[in-house]
């Protein structure tokens, strides 16, 4: 699996796989591209936000493609993205479902770390780039 950067030359290449109403407001697209049969597979939009971080606001990969490195190459990134943004770190927040629980999970294994939630039944997860625990 490969990530690249969405730009408006290959944004319809990934039409298929984003909704473009969770893009809204958001300043990094990534999309992930599976190299053998050459088709969008995944998706990640974020956005600046406070205090010098960049907030996962959307992050979807095809279920046939799932557990194939196309979630972790796009977070891969991200990170180097939000790294040339100066940014502090890397945050998600999710609001606990049985689908948020996989992607909790799989963020977790990606080296952020859960925030306590609170009453609301929202978790915040983080990525501190000053520690640079990414795991490939």
């Amino acid at each position: 699996m490969q990530a690249t950067i969405i730009t408006e030359r290959n944004a319809d290449y990934f039409l298929g796989v984003v909704d473009t109403e969770s893009l809204v407001n958001s300043d990094v697209f990534i999309g992930a591209v599976d190299e053998e049969s050459d088709a969008a597979v995944g998706v990640l939009a974020a956005g600046a936000g406070g205090d010098h971080t960049l907030a996962i606001r959307y992050i979807f990969v095809d279920e046939d493609s799932r557990r194939k490195g196309a979630g972790r190459a796009m977070i891969s990134l991200l990170i180097d993205a939000a790294e040339d943004m100066d940014a502090e770190a890397v945050v998600c927040a999710l609001v606990i479902s049985e689908e948020e629980l996989e992607i909790r999970d799989f963020l977790l294994s990606c080296g952020f770390a859960e925030i306590e939630p609170d009453d609301s039944g929202m978790v915040l997860l983080t990525y501190d780039l000053s520690a640079e625990v990414f795991e490939s």
